[in-house]
């Protein structure tokens, strides 16, 4: 009976130290697999690390950009309104040239009147656009002096009263002028 009892006991032991055995073998096994997974989860989290290093490089690169961008975008506006101011003063221009032109029009207009007058006084015709009784020779225009040299610009001589007696005034102006 003790001999039965300490097989029994002998194959029990036997029995567990082979479980035992198992046990260890099967829990290197884990620990072997838990280093080649915490070794990829070391791996990964590098890679993390690294990606958000990047990432924080490209925020700050647009940050730049942006930056940049709305410098451009000012530097725009400051040029659009100097745009817009320029452009008013070439309208403000613009409007006074109008007015001036419309201004020399009318004075043109009294001249014109003038010239028929005058017209009138040295016997030409009454309206500016016929062509007078005897045409003025048209006088050569010659060069200003420069220094110490003569010029060659006419010189008109004062014309006398008698010149504009009636029936002779336009031969009297042309002879006037007939030197120039």
């Amino acid at each position: 009976m003790v001999a039965d009892e300490v097989r029994n006991l002998a194959q029990r032991c036997a029995q567990s130290a082979k479980e035992t055995a198992d046990k260890i073998e099967a829990a290197v096994g884990n620990t072997a697999q838990g280093v080649a997974i915490t070794d990829k989860v070391a791996k990964t989290l590098a890679e993390i690390v690294d990606k958000a290093r990047q990432v924080d490089t490209l925020v700050a690169e647009v940050a730049s950009a942006s930056q940049e961008q709305t410098s451009g975008i000012d530097q725009i506006n400051t040029a659009v309104g100097q745009m817009d101011k320029v452009t008013q003063s070439n309208a403000a221009n613009a409007e006074e040239c109008a007015a001036s032109a419309e201004e020399m029009n009318a004075q043109a207009a009294t001249m014109k009147d003038a010239v028929g007058e005058l017209m009138k006084l040295v016997g030409g015709t009454s309206q500016v656009n016929k062509t007078p009784q005897t045409t003025l020779p048209a006088a050569p225009l010659g060069k200003p002096s420069r220094k110490g040299e003569a010029s060659t610009w006419p010189v008109a001589a004062p014309m006398k009263k008698e010149a504009f007696a009636k029936g002779q005034p336009a031969e009297a102006v042309n002879d006037h002028f007939k030197n120039f």
